[in-house]
């Protein structure tokens, strides 16, 4: 989780990337931070960002879409 970070640096919120082995088979990854941890690190870090909830909503939003698309994909990769 965020704790702190130097200034122009990015923290990855959110990742969906697919690999391809060297036998060929597909393997699909997604990350994503805790909206509820990321929701009390930013309270307790960043107590005057006014974003957290939109944000906290974001990651939700892109993990629901991410298991989505992991569930669909297994057609493809099967």
């Amino acid at each position: 989780m965020i704790i702190s970070m130097p200034r122009n640096e990015l923290a990855e919120l959110f990742s969906f990337k697919a690999y391809l082995d060297q036998n060929g088979k597909v393997d699909i990854r997604m990350e994503s931070v805790n909206p509820e941890e990321l929701i009390r690190t930013m309270e307790n870090n960043l107590p005057h960002y006014e974003g957290t909830f939109k944000l906290a909503s974001l990651v939700r939003y892109l993990k629901t879409a991410g298991d989505e698309m992991l569930n669909k994909s297994t057609i493809y990769t099967h």
